[in-house]
């Protein structure tokens, strides 16, 4: 168990990693329209769906207002990562400065992950609610989104472990 136990962390920092790529990088929130011959297709980048921008639906620019969702899963993410590699670096350099606290900043960085993951699923509610109203019918929340999203809950699961052990100080 603790050959195993060393390399969660790590792991969730990878699986963070991951995550926030894929949060920036894949389309937050996709649009589909259709009714009878008459289509309307189009997405909201990762970045617009965090900071907010314009985009064009229709052949119009429309502004997009940031979501509360993702700028805090953004913060949280980051957050978490940075105290993961923090925590699998600095024993490794063996710098113990912060072995008295590593219980604490493990389960900071695992709910910082399961909260991340859960607001990342409630962005299509959210954005609805922050650009002028609560109908998002033809909405749907976009595949790179929904992958990070599990992929941060999975990460914050994997962390759950050693965290537990570290605050019991059962290492």
């Amino acid at each position: 168990m603790k050959k195993f136990l060393k390399y969660t962390g790590i792991c969730s920092f990878v699986l963070a990693l991951i995550a926030f790529i894929l949060m920036l990088g894949t389309d937050s929130l996709v649009y589909n329209y259709k009714e009878g011959a008459f289509s309307v297709s189009t997405s909201i980048s990762g970045t617009l769906g965090v900071f907010g921008g314009t985009y064009s639906l229709m052949g119009l620019s429309t502004t997009c207002n940031a979501t509360w969702s993702a700028i805090i899963a953004f913060i949280l993410i980051v957050v978490a990562m940075i105290i993961l590699l923090a925590g699998f670096i600095l024993p490794l350099l063996k710098i113990h400065t912060l072995d008295k606290v590593a219980g604490i900043l493990n389960f900071v960085a695992v709910i910082a992950l399961l909260v991340a993951g859960i607001f990342l699923f409630i962005e299509l509610p959210c954005f609805a609610s922050a650009n002028g109203g609560g109908d998002y019918s033809g909405w749907s929340l976009g595949a790179g989104w929904i992958v990070a999203g599990i992929l941060c809950l999975l990460a914050g699961l994997l962390s759950v472990l050693p965290a537990i052990f570290d605050f019991l100080g059962k290492k």
